[in-house]
């Protein structure tokens, strides 16, 4: 039987505050008492739900539980194709590009539901996407990771999962290099990589406010496969 709430001890650390979920994504006037009695027990400061944006018993259920709206999370999907053609600016991420590649990561990222929610500190989720960038390139969050280089510097960077669907994790360019046709190409370099590790769709999430992102992987093949909403709820 699923817990009610699982506490997420990356999330609490880095925060510095009791973070956790609802893991089954649904809610009704039942299953709410429960949820919030065992995020109380558990001292849980902040509470995600994520709920597919189609079901209105769960919305309504939230809503009434003081759960609020903080996102609308897209997926995005396409076939992989190890066809795309390698582009001489981008290569492989490594370990030392990571000095270049954190400030961008910092600041590329503030349409995301960490920045929306007031009570997150805003140089918290900064640093969120530091670490994120820096763990991905060392192959702790990601198996593939490349960069974007701009007179030969790094300036960009795409990470993410292979398998036999491809995820992708993160997408940034740093603002002096942007409008020169790089994030077309980090996303080209990570599809043929992905299809080339034997997957079969590449996947990608970003926010319903973010809608240059959603331009960038329309234009690139990716269409629309699933809405979900994020709700925060803090005790």
């Amino acid at each position: 039987m699923t817990a009610p709430v699982e506490v997420l001890d990356w999330d609490s650390e880095h925060f510095g505050v009791r973070i956790g979920r609802v893991p089954s994504g649904r809610l009704d006037a039942q299953s709410a008492g429960a949820v919030l009695a065992a995020a109380e027990e558990a001292q849980v400061a902040c509470l995600y739900l994520l709920a597919a944006a189609d079901d209105q018993d769960t919305v309504r259920a939230a809503e009434d539980a003081g759960f609020r709206l903080t996102d609308v999370r897209l997926t995005l999907d396409r076939p992989a194709s190890a066809d795309v053609l390698a582009h001489p600016d981008v290569r492989a991420a490594v370990p030392g590009d990571v000095g270049a590649l954190a400030p961008i990561a910092a600041d590329a990222h503030t349409d995301s539901r960490f920045f929306a929610d007031p009570r997150f500190d805003r140089a918290a989720a900064a640093r969120l996407y530091e670490r994120w960038i820096e763990a991905s390139v060392a192959g702790d969050f990601a198996d593939l990771a490349f960069t974007a280089l701009a007179d030969g510097a790094p300036c960009g960077y795409i990470t993410g999962r292979s398998g036999d669907e491809a995820s992708i994790g993160l997408l940034g360019v740093g603002a002096a290099a942007r409008g020169r046709g790089l994030g077309p190409q980090l996303v080209a370099a990570f599809v043929a990589a992905a299809a080339r590790a034997g997957a079969e769709r590449v996947s990608v999430v970003t926010q319903g406010r973010n809608v240059q992102a959603q331009r960038l992987y329309q234009r690139a093949g990716f269409r629309t496969a699933r809405v979900e909403l994020w709700y925060h709820r803090w005790a």
